[in-house]
């Protein structure tokens, strides 16, 4: 929906609802990057080993990185402060999932 033309004002909330939603992805996929870069087995060049395009892991330190990326898993995230107005929806075509996705940011 990024492309489709759309009032000033909902998609001025698109916006702040996408970048408060990339925020926090980042968040995640950085600290993810650093339990990898922790608890990954190094090949002879010391890069990530992997195997069958999994990264491999040092087997003494499983579960001290299942344990960490379970604790990350856990983690609040802050939801965007943004509301949408099911009237304001209206000028573009959601489907159900895509209304089942913005649930909890959507006011009658």
């Amino acid at each position: 929906y990024k492309d489709e033309k759309l009032s000033p004002t909902l998609a001025y909330k698109f916006v702040k609802f996408m970048k408060a939603s990339d925020s926090e992805e980042a968040f995640y996929n950085d600290k993810l990057k650093q339990l990898i870069e922790e608890y990954a087995l190094r090949d002879e060049k010391g890069q990530i080993a992997t195997q069958d395009g999994n990264i491999r892991l040092m087997p003494a330190k499983i579960q001290d990185f299942n344990n960490a990326a379970n604790e990350l898993q856990e983690t609040e995230v802050e939801a965007p402060n943004v509301q949408f107005k099911i009237s304001e929806l209206e000028q573009i075509k959601l489907s159900v999932t895509d209304l089942y996705a913005l649930d909890d940011f959507v006011t009658e």
